[in-house]
């Protein structure tokens, strides 16, 4: 898993599968290199980790978190101002194809082993 190479925490693999496919996301959405999403998702590990633990980047899922992560780090946004810029900017529900993405490379795949 590419977000294992890239982090320290001690996340379990259903968080891992979560975070390598918001970093597919960043750089299909958001229009990062590979390099730079995992530069980014680094950056917001490292910086936010007491507020966005194992169970946030459950709820908050791969493309919010893609959001956020480039809204926190790659904007550089007010963290107090989050709410407000994802509901300006419509990122808070995915879109189909995202959310296609997603449940072929997180309950199908997982569903294989």
């Amino acid at each position: 898993m590419r977000s294992k190479k890239i982090t320290d925490r001690a996340f379990d693999d259903d968080t891992f599968r979560i975070l390598d496919i918001a970093l597919t996301f960043l750089e299909q959405y958001f229009h990062y290199t590979p390099e730079d999403a995992e530069l980014k998702m680094n950056v917001f590990l490292k910086d936010f980790s007491t507020r966005f633990d194992e169970d946030a980047i459950h709820h908050e899922s791969s493309y919010r978190l893609a959001a956020i992560i480039h809204y926190l780090t790659g904007l550089n946004g007010n963290p107090n101002k989050l709410g407000d810029w994802m509901v300006a900017n419509k990122f808070n529900q995915s879109p189909p194809d995202a959310m296609d993405y997603f449940r072929r490379h997180y309950f199908e795949k997982y569903r294989q082993g």
